[in-house]
């Protein structure tokens, strides 16, 4: 009785430590996407200003791929919807090339990135 006991416990305490770790990675996975999606958001700002519409493009794309890999790494968490508005708005401005929008939505998306909480 007593080794079956210790058999279980050496089985609970192998898997809580192991979801620890995997948490932790995923946290540190959410925090690199939202540094990219900073990045990107001042990278289409800049892009706009000088009307460099192929880089603008790239980056909106980046911005996107980073976006959705946001929701799998955040998955069971409450989504912004103040993020998903904002990067909605930057490929609509960029389908327009409307600068003045970008720059907004870019600004938008930056002000929406600062209030994400990561686990």
């Amino acid at each position: 009785m007593n080794r079956n006991l210790l058999g279980l416990a050496l089985l609970a305490t192998v898997a809580f430590t192991a979801a620890r770790p995997a948490a932790a990675a995923s946290a540190k996975g959410a925090e690199r996407t939202v540094q990219i999606l900073r990045e990107n958001a001042t990278a289409v700002s800049h892009s706009a200003d000088i009307y460099q519409w192929d880089r603008v493009n790239t980056e909106v794309d980046r911005i996107v791929a980073a976006q959705k890999a946001l929701h799998r790494q955040l998955a069971g968490a409450p989504q912004s919807s103040a993020i998903d508005s904002a990067i909605h708005d930057m490929r609509s401005a960029r389908l327009n090339h409307d600068v003045d929008r970008l720059m907004a939505t870019s600004d938008a998306l930056t002000k929406a990135l600062e209030s994400v909480e990561l686990r």
